[in-house]
């Protein structure tokens, strides 16, 4: 495709949201079904690729008003259209993040290169306490692996908590969203039950913050007493974020025993909860950071697995979930070269504890069989995706990715 059809692609996308928007009077509310629907009609998954963006990039003289100039959202995020009240932009993947999040914005994305492995969550608030930390239930209520063309809708705040973990190298996906605004919005929700928040911080907190840093940094001497100090001076969010920050430059710091000791003299068990939380984070970060080093697709979604499942023995029933094709032997021996393959990379070092591996591999075995027993029912009925404006929007239909051994049912939009 050339760069001149490529931008106009992206100019009849943002054109006819602006026309349908226009027709409700703007209200936010609508936003997310109509994006969702003129994703999906436009198909554009069918005639624009990750590589025919790159391209527009490099050749075209303007580009639009790029909104995310200096963001880390996307590896890069390009500005394809932009209005006053929405934009659309297509974002790269090399990376991303494995944690759950939500939105200060609406709309809705398609994925236009690759695949993603996408989890939905519920949080049940229990706990709250200021600048934006809580602390409550974390529950999966859905999981998908998505083929290029799906498209998905973004509801703003806590109305869609999601994680994406992208198969492919690059992935990429293609944004209608609106312009950030959403209270509440921009948080992340760690298990088994933290929720963070973006929270106001002054500049002498901020220049604190970056001291200690340092001083880990150096293995000094004064960083514990510096610590306690900081942490004395501030509240639950301060001692998270010292908590965290210790979790990021020294996991393995013998000084973490003394400062989580002196913070749960304070703030009790919710220190514990955070440091399970921050576990889980690192855990997360570390198979992130790995993930450059995985080149097989199949190896890749197995990684996202155990990045995205709390539980680890619900990777069979993921499987099964998913329609796998195969048999029980096929399976487990698709697990077992895989998790060798990830420890040998250093991308899941626990895929070397011998009870896990042999309980995922157990747990595959399993689903596979229960699978085939369930072989003679009848093939599912697509139904309507999310966001369906007044009957118009995108029927799910199945379509196949070759993952190892097996063959994945996915959902694929189609225009009706």
């Amino acid at each position: 495709m050339s760069t001149h059809e490529c931008a106009d692609v992206f100019q009849a996308i943002g054109d006819e949201v602006a026309r349908t928007w226009a027709r409700t009077g703007f209200r936010d509310e609508d936003f997310p079904a109509i994006a969702t629907d003129v994703l999906a009609r436009a198909a554009v998954a069918r005639h624009v690729s990750a590589r025919d963006v790159l391209r527009y990039v490099i050749e075209t003289p303007t580009l639009p008003f790029q909104q995310n100039d200096g963001s880390r959202f996307g590896e890069p995020p390009v500005g394809v259209y932009w209005h006053p009240r929405f934009y659309v932009e297509a974002l790269f993947w090399l990376t991303g993040t494995a944690t759950a999040h939500n939105h200060a914005f609406a709309g809705a994305f398609a994925v236009l290169d690759g695949q993603c492995i996408h989890t939905e969550y519920a949080f049940t608030l229990e706990e709250e306490h200021p600048d934006e930390i809580a602390f409550g239930a974390i529950a999966l209520t859905d999981s998908a692996l998505h083929a290029t063309g799906h498209v998905e809708t973004i509801e703003p705040g806590d109305a869609f908590v999601h994680a994406v973990f992208h198969v492919g190298r690059p992935s990429a996906s293609l944004v209608v969203r609106t312009h950030s605004k959403s209270v509440g919005a921009g948080r992340q929700y760690i298990p088994p039950g933290l929720r963070v928040g973006p929270a106001f911080e002054d500049q002498l907190s901020r220049r604190r913050l970056q001291a200690l840093g340092l001083l880990l940094q150096l293995a000094s001497a004064d960083y514990e007493s510096a610590a306690r100090q900081v942490m004395d001076a501030g509240g639950l969010r301060t001692a998270f974020n010292v908590l965290q920050q210790l979790t990021d430059l020294a996991p393995l710091s013998p000084m973490r025993a003394p400062i989580v000791a002196h913070a749960t003299t304070r703030w009790g068990a919710s220190i514990d909860r955070i440091e399970r939380a921050l576990a889980v984070q690192q855990r997360q970060r570390l198979g992130m950071m790995a993930r450059r080093r995985v080149q097989r697709s199949d190896d890749l979604l197995l990684l996202g697995l155990l990045l995205l499942e709390e539980n680890w023995r619900a990777i069979g029933d993921r499987l099964r979930q998913w329609a796998m094709a195969g048999s029980a032997d096929e399976a487990a021996a698709w697990l077992a070269a895989g998790l060798d393959r990830l420890a040998a990379c250093g991308a899941w070092g626990v895929a070397l504890d011998a009870d896990v591996r042999q309980a995922v591999i157990a747990s595959a075995r399993e689903a596979v069989a229960e699978r085939a027993s369930d072989a003679r029912e009848p093939a599912p009925v697509p139904v309507p995706v999310q966001g369906q404006v007044q009957g118009q929007g995108p029927r799910r239909a199945h379509a196949d990715i070759l993952i190892g051994p097996f063959c994945a049912r996915t959902s694929e939009p189609v225009v009706s």
